[in-house]
């Protein structure tokens, strides 16, 4: 596929077809890392990092989940 290379400001942009962005789970505002490799423009997405010990810190009384009776323990749930 081709595309051109656009003004976009003072920088110089390219639109990422739909088909393109849907399969790399790109939407607006994506991070992604940009570089050249063997003078290759590559752009790709960035992964997360999970912090776990950030995420428990976002645990309060207000938004922890309430506990779940799911009856009796069957076959062999018993640990």
């Amino acid at each position: 596929m081709k595309g051109k290379v656009q003004m976009w400001g003072n920088s110089l942009a390219i639109r990422i077809p739909k088909p393109f962005a849907n399969e790399i789970h790109l939407t607006n505002n994506s991070e992604v890392e940009i570089s050249l490799k063997n003078g290759v423009l590559v752009v790709e997405p960035t992964s997360e990092e999970v912090d776990f010990d950030k995420l428990l810190e976002k645990i309060n009384k207000d938004n922890i989940h309430k506990l779940v009776d799911f009856g009796p323990p069957r076959g062999k749930e018993v640990w």
